[in-house]
């Protein structure tokens, strides 16, 4: 019965109505279709700008830390391997008098206060004999009984170990460090070189406590892909393996977050973590900001 009243109405509408209405729907389609297919390129255009924004802003970071530990490998090269401060350690290993045993240590932490003094992005430094467990030529007191066992490993190497990071032994600070541990070139002894980084040199990157109100958090992979820190253990517990380490891309998403990738030269990787509604939030923020401009210009133009 309704089909049948559809039908007589129809039949009552007139040719030049059916034309104008035949008209209008063609005109309208191709604007409507262009409409929705700008909407989704400016979409797309600005979640490419957002996602390409926060790689680079990890590349810089990515950069920062390199810069630092490359540093801090340097400083223990020149320890380990040059022939000032190892020939006095070896004089102070073989030396049986006492006074010239307090020589020799003045000239040693003297040799030491040079170098720190000298390389502003190096903190807590000393000499670690792991046969005997004890530490020795500290520059800063220590906060609590050194275990590098328990330190988290971020990237091994025959000749370095990188850890970090992990809340400095420096008993003056409490800030999240970086260090390294290099085996001294010394003939009779088995001694080893442990270095953090400095007061402030990451604290702007590894600060979680000064950064409640950033919801970005982030973790470091070692050269496996295997978890080594992380400010989210919830989702990304510590010696786990990250998600998205099986394929080679550089940024995705897991759960509810949306994560960036940033791998250095050694291996080993920087992963910045964003909610996926704050970057959603971002995108139709600045989505909504390029409509308001657009529609002002056309509006301008008229």
């Amino acid at each position: 019965m309704r089909r049948n009243f559809m039908m007589e109405r129809l039949k009552q509408v007139t040719f030049k109505n059916r034309i104008i209405a035949i008209f209008l729907i063609s005109s309208l389609i191709p604007f409507i279709c262009l409409g929705f297919i700008s909407f989704y390129t400016i979409n797309s255009i600005l979640g490419n700008k957002v996602e390409a924004a926060l790689q680079n802003n990890l590349n810089q970071e990515l950069i920062v830390l390199e810069n630092t530990l490359n540093n801090m490998n340097h400083v223990s090269q020149q320890l380990a391997f040059g022939g000032g401060t190892n020939k006095l350690l070896e004089e102070l290993f073989h030396e049986t008098d006492s006074y010239q045993q307090i020589q020799l240590r003045n000239s040693i932490k003297a040799e030491l206060n040079v170098i720190t003094f000298s390389n502003p992005n190096v903190g807590l430094m000393m000499y670690y004999y792991p046969e005997t467990e004890t530490y020795d030529f500290e520059n800063f007191r220590l906060r609590s009984e050194f275990k590098p066992d328990e330190l988290p490993l971020m990237a091994q190497y025959s000749e370095i170990t990188y850890f970090g990071p992990h809340k400095s032994y420096n008993g003056s600070i409490n800030q999240y460090v970086f260090s390294t541990m290099r085996k001294v070139n010394l003939p009779d002894q088995d001694v080893y070189l442990y270095i953090e980084t400095g007061r402030n040199a990451l604290e702007t990157l590894f600060a979680p406590e000064n950064r409640k109100s950033d919801s970005r958090r982030l973790l470091i992979l070692d050269n496996d892909g295997r978890i080594a820190f992380s400010e989210n253990e919830g989702v990304f517990p510590v010696n786990s393996m990250f998600p998205g380490q099986g394929s080679q891309a550089a940024s995705g998403t897991y759960e509810a977050y949306y994560w960036t990738k940033a791998t250095s030269n050694q291996g080993w990787s920087i992963v910045s973590l964003i909610p996926k509604n704050e970057l959603n939030q971002e995108r139709n923020t600045r989505s909504l900001g390029c409509r308001c401009r657009m529609r002002s210009r056309t509006w301008r133009s008229s």
